[in-house]
């Protein structure tokens, strides 16, 4: 589980852009998680936050999240 209540927060941020199946890139993930949290979210953290709803059993989401190269 997450140790940082910004986490939570990131997630969701991530799930309110992810809804109805709309796409959202990592800059536009980043761009609405500085607006709400007022400092830069890492490149490694984004990723970390996407596998985490894909995969983990804690978190239980089992996001059917696709990847775009676009």
């Amino acid at each position: 589980m997450p140790k940082n209540k910004n986490v939570i927060i990131r997630y969701k941020i991530i799930n309110q852009m992810l809804l109805n199946g709309k796409s959202a890139s990592k800059q536009a993930i980043a761009d609405a998680c500085y607006e709400r949290l007022g400092k830069d979210v890492s490149l490694h953290s984004r990723a970390n936050i996407l596998y985490s709803k894909r995969y983990s059993e804690d978190l239980g989401y089992f996001a059917p999240m696709e990847y775009d190269q676009d």
